[in-house]
């Protein structure tokens, strides 16, 4: 009865930490308001996709004016601004 009753305040704690812990990273991460700035994102040949993406969407998320650049015209994504070879 002990071990059970044990196991079960264990598994209440790690959840109550989950929580917190997710909650806290929560507010830290929608803490920014960037309404009204304007952000330049350059755009080379090779670029990493993932860390462009992730950069746009959380900019997106906290409200700023996104201008994409290409450096070259084939970079594989969508741009406002094409600078030539």
């Amino acid at each position: 009865m002990k071990k059970v009753v044990l196991a079960l305040i264990a598994v209440v704690a790690v959840a109550i930490i989950i929580v917190v812990y997710f909650t806290y990273f929560q507010e830290k991460a929608s803490k920014y308001d960037l309404k009204g700035k304007k952000v330049l994102i350059v755009i080379f040949k090779g670029y990493n996709s993932i860390e462009y993406e992730t950069t746009k969407n959380y900019l997106k998320k906290c409200k700023a004016s996104i201008t994409v650049l290409a450096l070259h015209e084939d970079v594989g994504t969508e741009y406002d601004v094409y600078v030539g070879d």
